[in-house]
C-alpha cells in the first residue's frame, strides 16, 4: 500500500493523529508530509503549520521509502519516531530536511541495516541542538552529501559507529555546522572516487578533529575548500597522517575567502534545487 504524498503541499494542516490508523501493510511514505519546495518562499514565511503529529498508531514495519517524509515542516519543533520500524527501509533522503524549527529528533529505535541514500537527511535543520545516532548502522549507504548541512545548533556528533565503506559522496556532509567543538571520525574511510568537497566547510567552532584513519586514495577528490571557515582548528590539534589532506588544510587557511562575523551560506556549494 502507497500513501506517498498523503499530505503533499498541504499548507494549513496543524495537526495530525495516527493513533487509531491501522497501517501495517504500508510500504512507501516518502514525501508523506512534504511541502513542495517550488513554494520555497512560502514555507519559510507562511507555510510549514504543521505542528503536531501523534505517531504512536503509525506501523511502519513494511516501508521500504520515508524520502522526504517531513520535509518542510518547519513549524514542527519535536518528533518522538521512538515506535518506527525501519528494518526495510532504503531511502532516507531529506526526511527531516528544512525542519528547522525542531530541537530535538528521538530516532533511537532506527535500524538503518538497509539504507542506501542518507542525502541531505537533516538538511537546514538548524534548530536542532541534540542528535543520538549512536545505533545507526551506514553500511550500505552509498550518498552522505548534504547530511548534516546547516545543522548549526549541534553542539556535538558522535559518529563513531558510522561505516563509510560504501559511501560515493560525503561533499558538504557538515557544512555550517558552525557549533561543532569536536569530530571523530576515526571510523571514517575513503574510498576510490568519494567526493569530500566542502566537507568541513564554516564549522568555525571545530577544535578537535580526528581524521587519523584517513588515507586518501588515487582518484578521491580532494580539493581546496574542505577547510574553508575552520578558523579555530589549526595543526595542532588535526590528527591526519595524509600528506594530500595536510597539503589542503594549509592551503585553505590561508586562502579562505570567508568572512566568519558575517558569513551567509552559499547554497551553491551544496546542490541545486532541483536536486532536493
Amino acid at each position: 500500500m502507497n500513501i506517498s504524498y498523503l499530505f503533499y503541499n498541504v499548507k494549513h494542516l496543524i495537526s495530525v493523529d495516527f493513533s487509531n490508523f491501522n497501517l501495517e501493510n504500508i510500504t512507501n511514505m516518502s514525501h508523506l508530509f512534504d511541502s513542495d519546495l517550488s513554494y520555497l518562499n512560502y514555507i519559510f514565511y507562511s507555510g510549514g503549520k504543521l505542528k503536531n503529529i501523534n505517531l504512536s498508531g503509525l506501523n511502519t514495519k513494511n516501508v521500504t521509502n520515508m524520502e522526504a517524509m517531513f520535509r518542510g515542516c518547519s513549524s514542527l519543533t519535536s518528533l518522538n519516531l521512538s515506535n518506527f520500524r525501519t528494518d526495510k527501509v532504503n531511502n532516507m533522503k531529506s526526511m527531516f530536511a528544512y525542519c528547522c524549527s525542531l530541537t530535538s529528533i528521538n530516532v533511537s529505535s532506527f535500524n538503518t541495516k538497509n539504507v542506501t541514500n542518507m542525502k541531505c537527511m537533516l538538511y537546514q535543520c538548524s534548530q536542532l541542538k541534540q542528535l543520538d545516532l549512536s545505533n545507526f548502522n551506514t553500511e550500505k549507504v552509498t550518498n552522505m552529501q548534504s547530511m548534516f548541512y546547516n545543522c548549526s545548533q549541534l553542539t556535538q556528533l558522535d559518529l563513531s559507529n558510522f561505516n563509510t565503506k560504501n559511501v560515493n559522496t560525503m561533499k558538504a556532509m557538515f557544512y555550517n555546522c558552525s557549533s561543532l567543538t569536536n569530530l571523530n571520525l576515526f571510523s571514517f574511510t575513503f574510498k576510490v572516487g568519494t567526493d569530500i568537497s566542502f566537507l568541513f566547510t564554516n564549522c568555525q567552532s571545530l577544535a578537535n578533529l580526528d581524521l587519523s584513519n584517513f588515507v586518501s586514495p588515487n582518484n578521491l577528490n580532494i580539493q581546496n575548500g574542505i577547510f574553508y571557515g575552520c578558523k579555530n582548528l589549526d595543526i595542532s590539534n588535526l590528527i591526519c597522517y595524509d600528506n594530500k589532506l595536510l597539503d589542503v588544510f594549509s592551503n585553505d587557511k590561508i586562502n579562505s575567502p570567508y568572512d566568519n562575523q558575517n558569513h551567509k551560506i552559499n547554497q551553491n556549494y551544496c546542490f541545486n534545487e532541483n536536486d532536493w
